[in-house]
Protein backbone atom coordinates (compact mmCIF):
# COMPACT_ATOMS: atom_id res chain seq x y z
CA UNK A 1 0.00 0.00 0.00
CA UNK A 2 2.77 2.41 0.89
CA UNK A 3 4.41 1.68 -2.47
CA UNK A 4 1.15 2.63 -4.17
CA UNK A 5 1.16 6.00 -2.39
CA UNK A 6 4.68 6.79 -3.58
CA UNK A 7 3.97 5.61 -7.14
CA UNK A 8 0.85 7.76 -7.44
CA UNK A 9 2.62 10.76 -5.89
CA UNK A 10 5.51 10.40 -8.34
CA UNK A 11 3.01 10.33 -11.21
CA UNK A 12 1.38 13.53 -9.95
CA UNK A 13 4.75 15.28 -9.74
CA UNK A 14 5.60 14.26 -13.32
CA UNK A 15 2.28 15.47 -14.72
CA UNK A 16 2.51 18.72 -12.76
CA UNK A 17 5.91 19.44 -14.34
CA UNK A 18 4.53 18.56 -17.78
CA UNK A 19 1.63 20.97 -17.25
CA UNK A 20 4.04 23.77 -16.28
CA UNK A 21 6.17 23.18 -19.40
CA UNK A 22 3.17 23.00 -21.73
CA UNK A 23 1.61 26.13 -20.18
CA UNK A 24 4.87 28.02 -20.77
CA UNK A 25 4.90 26.88 -24.41
CA UNK A 26 1.32 28.11 -24.90
CA UNK A 27 2.17 31.43 -23.24
CA UNK A 28 4.94 31.95 -25.82
CA UNK A 29 3.02 31.00 -28.96
CA UNK A 30 3.44 34.56 -30.27
CA UNK A 31 6.99 35.12 -28.99
CA UNK A 32 9.40 35.65 -31.88
CA UNK A 33 11.87 32.76 -32.33
CA UNK A 34 10.70 30.97 -29.19
CA UNK A 35 11.63 27.28 -29.09
CA UNK A 36 9.24 24.92 -27.36
CA UNK A 37 10.26 22.68 -24.46
CA UNK A 38 9.27 19.07 -23.97
CA UNK A 39 9.44 16.88 -20.88
CA UNK A 40 11.32 13.61 -21.24
CA UNK A 41 9.88 11.16 -18.69
CA UNK A 42 11.91 8.26 -17.31
CA UNK A 43 10.19 5.28 -15.72
CA UNK A 44 11.67 3.83 -12.55
CA UNK A 45 12.74 0.15 -12.73
CA UNK A 46 9.83 -2.27 -12.61
CA UNK A 47 9.62 -5.00 -9.96
CA UNK A 48 8.87 -8.64 -10.71
CA UNK A 49 6.12 -10.30 -8.68
CA UNK A 50 6.63 -13.94 -7.69
CA UNK A 51 4.29 -16.46 -6.09
CA UNK A 52 5.37 -16.54 -2.47
CA UNK A 53 3.99 -19.96 -1.49
CA UNK A 54 5.14 -21.98 -4.50
CA UNK A 55 8.76 -23.10 -4.81
CA UNK A 56 8.27 -24.37 -8.36
CA UNK A 57 5.59 -24.83 -11.01
CA UNK A 58 5.29 -27.35 -13.86
CA UNK A 59 3.39 -26.05 -16.91
CA UNK A 60 1.21 -28.21 -19.20
CA UNK A 61 3.92 -28.35 -21.80
CA UNK A 62 6.42 -29.70 -19.28
CA UNK A 63 8.22 -26.41 -18.65
CA UNK A 64 9.58 -25.98 -15.13
CA UNK A 65 9.71 -22.63 -13.31
CA UNK A 66 11.18 -21.85 -9.89
CA UNK A 67 9.23 -19.20 -7.96
CA UNK A 68 6.86 -18.49 -10.88
CA UNK A 69 6.58 -14.87 -11.99
CA UNK A 70 3.10 -13.38 -11.73
CA UNK A 71 3.90 -10.15 -13.55
CA UNK A 72 5.49 -6.72 -13.17
CA UNK A 73 4.62 -3.72 -11.04
CA UNK A 74 5.63 -0.13 -11.75
CA UNK A 75 7.44 1.94 -9.14
CA UNK A 76 6.83 5.43 -10.52
CA UNK A 77 8.48 7.88 -12.90
CA UNK A 78 10.29 11.21 -13.00
CA UNK A 79 10.98 14.02 -15.47
CA UNK A 80 14.47 13.09 -16.60
CA UNK A 81 15.09 16.06 -18.91
CA UNK A 82 13.49 19.23 -20.21
CA UNK A 83 14.35 19.10 -23.90
CA UNK A 84 14.31 22.20 -26.13
CA UNK A 85 13.12 21.63 -29.69
CA UNK A 86 15.29 23.84 -31.93
CA UNK A 87 13.40 23.16 -35.15
CA UNK A 88 12.90 26.30 -37.21
CA UNK A 89 9.56 28.08 -36.91
CA UNK A 90 7.64 29.57 -39.82
CA UNK A 91 8.76 32.89 -41.34
CA UNK A 92 6.52 35.93 -41.00
CA UNK A 93 7.01 38.85 -43.38
CA UNK A 94 7.43 42.29 -41.78
CA UNK A 95 9.22 44.23 -44.58
CA UNK A 96 11.26 46.00 -41.89
CA UNK A 97 14.83 46.53 -43.26
CA UNK A 98 16.48 45.30 -40.06
CA UNK A 99 14.28 42.28 -39.39
CA UNK A 100 15.66 38.93 -40.45
CA UNK A 101 14.89 35.23 -39.99
CA UNK A 102 17.74 32.73 -39.82
CA UNK A 103 17.24 29.91 -42.30
CA UNK A 104 19.97 27.66 -40.86
CA UNK A 105 19.03 25.40 -37.93
CA UNK A 106 21.38 25.78 -34.96
CA UNK A 107 22.74 29.22 -35.93
CA UNK A 108 22.69 32.11 -33.43
CA UNK A 109 24.00 35.67 -33.28
CA UNK A 110 25.29 37.42 -30.17
CA UNK A 111 24.00 40.38 -28.16
CA UNK A 112 25.41 42.19 -25.17
CA UNK A 113 23.21 42.35 -22.06
CA UNK A 114 23.71 43.54 -18.50
CA UNK A 115 24.58 39.92 -17.69
CA UNK A 116 27.18 39.55 -20.43
CA UNK A 117 27.11 38.07 -23.92
CA UNK A 118 24.03 36.06 -24.85
CA UNK A 119 22.95 34.28 -28.03
CA UNK A 120 19.65 34.47 -29.86
CA UNK A 121 17.83 33.78 -33.12
CA UNK A 122 15.38 36.64 -32.65
CA UNK A 123 16.10 38.93 -35.60
CA UNK A 124 13.54 41.56 -34.64
CA UNK A 125 15.97 44.51 -34.59
CA UNK A 126 15.84 48.31 -34.37
CA UNK A 127 18.13 51.35 -34.21
CA UNK A 128 18.62 53.20 -30.94
CA UNK A 129 18.99 56.98 -30.68
CA UNK A 130 22.66 57.03 -31.72
CA UNK A 131 22.17 54.72 -34.72
CA UNK A 132 23.38 51.47 -33.14
CA UNK A 133 21.62 48.23 -34.09
CA UNK A 134 19.83 46.78 -31.05
CA UNK A 135 17.24 44.10 -30.29
CA UNK A 136 13.63 44.87 -29.51
CA UNK A 137 14.55 44.76 -25.81
CA UNK A 138 17.38 47.28 -26.35
CA UNK A 139 20.34 44.87 -26.20
CA UNK A 140 23.24 45.79 -28.48
CA UNK A 141 23.82 43.43 -31.43
CA UNK A 142 27.49 42.51 -31.74
CA UNK A 143 29.20 42.60 -35.12
CA UNK A 144 32.65 41.33 -36.00
CA UNK A 145 34.10 44.61 -34.71
CA UNK A 146 31.76 45.18 -31.78
CA UNK A 147 28.52 47.20 -31.80
CA UNK A 148 27.28 48.11 -35.29
CA UNK A 149 26.62 51.83 -35.68
CA UNK A 150 25.14 53.01 -38.98
CA UNK A 151 25.06 56.66 -37.78
CA UNK A 152 21.46 56.97 -38.98
CA UNK A 153 22.61 56.66 -42.60
CA UNK A 154 20.76 54.82 -45.32
CA UNK A 155 21.77 51.16 -44.98
CA UNK A 156 20.86 47.66 -46.05
CA UNK A 157 21.33 44.14 -44.75
CA UNK A 158 22.14 41.29 -47.13
CA UNK A 159 21.46 37.54 -46.98
CA UNK A 160 24.76 36.82 -45.20
CA UNK A 161 24.21 39.35 -42.40
CA UNK A 162 26.52 41.97 -43.91
CA UNK A 163 25.63 45.60 -43.20
CA UNK A 164 26.15 48.12 -46.01
CA UNK A 165 25.81 51.92 -45.70
CA UNK A 166 25.11 54.30 -48.55
CA UNK A 167 27.96 56.56 -49.60
CA UNK A 168 27.47 60.32 -49.28
CA UNK A 169 26.07 61.87 -52.48
CA UNK A 170 26.23 58.50 -54.21
CA UNK A 171 24.00 55.55 -54.99
CA UNK A 172 26.75 53.10 -54.02
CA UNK A 173 26.94 51.21 -50.75
CA UNK A 174 30.10 50.51 -48.74
CA UNK A 175 30.67 47.53 -46.45
CA UNK A 176 30.46 48.44 -42.77
CA UNK A 177 30.39 45.25 -40.71
CA UNK A 178 28.82 41.81 -40.51
CA UNK A 179 26.58 40.15 -37.94
CA UNK A 180 28.52 36.94 -37.22
CA UNK A 181 26.66 33.71 -36.56
CA UNK A 182 27.65 30.96 -34.15
CA UNK A 183 26.86 27.32 -33.49
CA UNK A 184 27.44 25.03 -30.51
CA UNK A 185 28.76 21.51 -30.13
CA UNK A 186 25.58 20.45 -28.30
CA UNK A 187 22.96 23.20 -28.33
CA UNK A 188 20.45 21.18 -26.29
CA UNK A 189 22.48 22.15 -23.22
CA UNK A 190 22.12 25.90 -23.85
CA UNK A 191 20.47 27.66 -20.93
CA UNK A 192 17.34 29.69 -21.64
CA UNK A 193 17.49 33.17 -20.08
CA UNK A 194 14.27 34.71 -21.45
CA UNK A 195 13.41 36.92 -24.45
CA UNK A 196 14.39 34.04 -26.79
CA UNK A 197 18.01 34.32 -25.61
CA UNK A 198 20.41 31.59 -24.55
CA UNK A 199 23.56 31.33 -22.46
CA UNK A 200 26.35 28.90 -23.19
CA UNK A 201 27.17 26.29 -20.55
CA UNK A 202 30.04 23.90 -19.93
CA UNK A 203 28.02 21.13 -21.56
CA UNK A 204 26.93 23.08 -24.65
CA UNK A 205 30.52 24.03 -25.41
CA UNK A 206 31.79 27.44 -26.45
CA UNK A 207 30.27 29.34 -29.34
CA UNK A 208 31.92 28.40 -32.65
CA UNK A 209 32.07 31.07 -35.35
CA UNK A 210 30.42 29.95 -38.59
CA UNK A 211 31.80 30.78 -42.02
CA UNK A 212 30.01 33.57 -43.88
CA UNK A 213 28.45 31.31 -46.51
CA UNK A 214 27.32 28.71 -43.94
CA UNK A 215 24.41 30.81 -42.70
CA UNK A 216 21.68 32.50 -44.72
CA UNK A 217 19.04 34.89 -43.51
CA UNK A 218 15.81 36.23 -44.96
CA UNK A 219 15.69 40.01 -44.60
CA UNK A 220 12.28 41.53 -43.96
CA UNK A 221 11.05 38.43 -42.13
CA UNK A 222 11.08 37.16 -38.54
CA UNK A 223 10.98 33.59 -37.31
CA UNK A 224 7.78 32.74 -35.47
CA UNK A 225 7.57 30.41 -32.49
CA UNK A 226 7.75 26.71 -33.35
CA UNK A 227 4.93 25.90 -30.89
CA UNK A 228 1.93 24.11 -32.37
CA UNK A 229 -0.93 25.40 -30.15
CA UNK A 230 -3.36 22.63 -31.13
CA UNK A 231 -0.86 19.88 -30.30
CA UNK A 232 0.07 21.60 -27.04
CA UNK A 233 -3.59 21.84 -26.02
CA UNK A 234 -3.97 18.09 -26.63
CA UNK A 235 -0.87 17.44 -24.50
CA UNK A 236 -2.20 19.74 -21.78
CA UNK A 237 -5.53 17.88 -21.61
CA UNK A 238 -3.67 14.55 -21.54
CA UNK A 239 -1.41 15.72 -18.69
CA UNK A 240 -4.36 17.07 -16.70
CA UNK A 241 -6.28 13.79 -17.08
CA UNK A 242 -3.21 11.81 -16.01
CA UNK A 243 -2.76 14.09 -13.00
CA UNK A 244 -6.40 13.53 -12.00
CA UNK A 245 -6.05 9.75 -12.42
CA UNK A 246 -2.95 9.67 -10.20
CA UNK A 247 -4.72 11.88 -7.66
CA UNK A 248 -7.65 9.45 -7.46
CA UNK A 249 -5.22 6.53 -7.13
CA UNK A 250 -3.45 8.31 -4.29
CA UNK A 251 -6.77 8.91 -2.52
CA UNK A 252 -7.80 5.27 -2.99
CA UNK A 253 -4.48 4.03 -1.60
CA UNK A 254 -4.80 6.39 1.36
CA UNK A 255 -8.34 5.17 2.10
CA UNK A 256 -7.23 1.54 1.87
CA UNK A 257 -4.29 2.18 4.21
CA UNK A 258 -6.57 3.94 6.72
CA UNK A 259 -9.07 1.07 6.68
CA UNK A 260 -6.31 -1.49 7.17
CA UNK A 261 -4.86 0.42 10.13
CA UNK A 262 -8.26 0.86 11.76
CA UNK A 263 -9.17 -2.81 11.34
CA UNK A 264 -5.84 -3.99 12.74
CA UNK A 265 -6.30 -1.59 15.63
CA UNK A 266 -9.61 -3.21 16.59
CA UNK A 267 -8.14 -6.71 16.74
Amino acid sequence: MVRGLYTAAAGMIVQNERIDIIANNLANVNTTSYKQDQAIVKEFPQMLLHRMNEKFFIYDGGAFDIAPIVGKIGTGAEVNEKFTDFRTGSFVQTEHPLDFAIETVGAFFSVMTQYGKMYTRNGELNLNNDGTIVTKQGYVVLGENGPINVANKDFKLDQFGQVWVKDFNSSNYSYLDRIPFYSFEDMKYLEKVGDSMYKETRYSGSAQLREKNQTRIHVGFVEASNVNPILEMVRLIEAQRSYEANSKTLQAEDDATSRAINQVGRM
